[in-house]
C-alpha cells in the first residue's frame, strides 16, 4: 500500500474528473482496473453506464485510476502542444486568399466574422475617421452660395 491517504474530497474530485471522461475505451480500463484490484466490487448497469459504490476502493486503486488520468492528459497535451504545426497552420491560414476557389473549406471557416452589432460600429468609426460631414440643403439656403447674386 502506498502512504496516500485519499480523503473523501480527493475521491470526489476523481471521480469527477472520471465523469468528465467520454471515451468509451478509457471508462472500460478505469472499470477493469477497479475489479482487477478490488475483486468484492459490485457494479449495477442502468441506462446512463455503470453504477458503482466509488468510496470503498483501496487507496491503491485511487492511485492507478489517478496515475492513468495523468497519463491521458499528458497524451492529450502533447498531441495539441507537441509539435510547431499549429504556428505554421496559422501563417499559412493568413497568407491564402479567402475568394480563390481553389481554398479548404477548413482553412476558410477559421477566418474572422463579426456580428451585425459589430459591423455597424466599425463602420460608425470609419465614418468618423474620414471627418465626413454630410451636407444639406435647406430650402432657406438655396442662394447663399450663389456667385452670381455679389
Amino acid at each position: 500500500m502506498t502512504e496516500n491517504i485519499y480523503t473523501f474530497d480527493k475521491k470526489k474530485k476523481l471521480a469527477n474528473r472520471i465523469e468528465k471522461l467520454k471515451n468509451k475505451t478509457y471508462l472500460h480500463t478505469i472499470r477493469k482496473m477497479i475489479f482487477d484490484e478490488n475483486p468484492t466490487a459490485t457494479s449495477r448497469k442502468s441506462k446512463t453506464g455503470y453504477l458503482m459504490y466509488f468510496h470503498n476502493y483501496t487507496n491503491d486503486t485511487y492511485v492507478h485510476i489517478e496515475n492513468y488520468l495523468k497519463s491521458l492528459e499528458e497524451n492529450k497535451n502533447k498531441s495539441i502542444f507537441g509539435t510547431n504545426e499549429c504556428y505554421t497552420d496559422l501563417d499559412s491560414v493568413k497568407t491564402t486568399n479567402m475568394e480563390s476557389n481553389d481554398t479548404d473549406y477548413e482553412t476558410t471557416r477559421t477566418r474572422l466574422r463579426f456580428s451585425n452589432q459589430e459591423k455597424r460600429l466599425i463602420k460608425k468609426r470609419q465614418y468618423a475617421d474620414d471627418d465626413i460631414v454630410p451636407v444639406l440643403s435647406l430650402p432657406n439656403d438655396s442662394n447663399k452660395y450663389d456667385d452670381n447674386e455679389e
